[in-house]
């Protein structure tokens, strides 16, 4: 991972470099939109691209690769009936696309969102007589994200994010949702993956039952030596 990994992070991650984009960068925006990749991709790589549109370009072309490998992995596993890892590297892909709908489909396939009209909204934290627990407790739980970070490294600023989760009665981590994704939306990906196979919790409970608890979980990775 060194240092030209991080540049590769904020290229993938970063502004178009102070220009405004152009129609050749908004068609391609709006194919990645879409999840057409393969077309993201050739549109981005194409003669109509400006020549300090360049680097860009080639950021946004390393993060299509990145979908379509993803999603090559995920529509596998979905077709294996492998429903955790699948909806895992669904849930990533929506961290790098939150608008690809195919990955919204089977993600409502695999997890089908609550009825809402049944389902008991999650308490805040302070609602609670027993907070939900981590097996092992905080530290376990930081250090449980932290390896699923794949040494991720930050050069110059830390990388700040944060993300809002409901721990459910039986312990199960679900409704996901990143609130800040630091501009890094590879790194969240991987945040979103760990929450999603995360061990289950010792869940919250209220007058002597488990209830749904809302946890808002903030995530920084500092720069090394500050």
């Amino acid at each position: 991972m060194g240092k030209h990994f991080i540049l590769l992070l904020a290229l993938l991650c970063g502004t178009t470099f102070g220009y405004g984009q152009t129609e050749a960068l908004l068609e391609a925006k709006a194919l990645f939109d879409k999840g057409e990749y393969i077309e993201a991709k050739n549109k981005y790589s194409s003669e109509s691209i400006l020549e300090d549109e360049k680097p860009y370009a080639a950021a946004r072309i390393a993060v299509c690769n990145q979908c379509i490998k993803l999603h090559a992995r995920a529509d596998y596993l979905f077709s294996e009936k492998e429903t955790q890892k699948a909806l895992a590297k669904y849930q990533e892909i929506l961290a790098v696309n939150p608008k690809d709908p195919l990955a919204k489909e089977r993600i409502n396939i695999l997890q089908p969102p609550p009825d809402k009209t049944n389902s008991e909204p999650a308490s805040k934290m302070s609602e609670v007589s027993v907070l939900p627990q981590y097996p092992g407790g905080n530290q376990k739980f930081i250090e449980y994200i932290m390896s699923r970070m794949g040494g991720v490294k930050v050069k110059d600023e830390p990388l700040r994010m944060q993300f809002k989760f409901v721990i459910e009665k039986d312990g199960r981590i679900g409704d996901i949702e990143i609130l800040k994704d630091g501009d890094n939306p590879v790194v969240a990906g991987r945040v979103v993956r760990a929450l999603v196979n995360s061990p289950k919790w010792n869940p919250g409970m209220k007058n002597g039952k488990p209830v749904r608890v809302s946890f808002v979980l903030p995530v920084t990775i500092a720069v090394p030596g500050k």
